[in-house]
């Protein structure tokens, strides 16, 4: 039986890659929170959350069913 190229596709020894660097200076940190998912998550949240604060902001006053409402009595003839 032919075992093909081994730990090509399963991951066997030798198939971690390149060993990761630690990036040092100013933004050494954003890998860190990047690669750790509870962080991520958590910035991600904070995001998402500011994006829509900001959103709803810009929407206040805007009205949706102005667009999509019916149209006024007597615009059709009634048979």
């Amino acid at each position: 039986m032919d075992q093909g190229m081994p730990g090509f596709f399963m991951g066997g020894p030798g198939s971690e890659g390149p060993p990761k660097r630690s990036a040092q200076g100013r933004f050494s940190v954003l890998p860190d929170i990047y690669n750790d998912p509870l962080k991520w998550g958590i910035i991600k949240s904070i995001a998402f959350f500011g994006g829509g604060i900001y959103l709803a902001r810009q929407l206040k006053g805007f009205d949706v069913m102005g667009i999509v409402s019916a149209p006024p009595p007597g615009a059709y003839p009634q048979y």
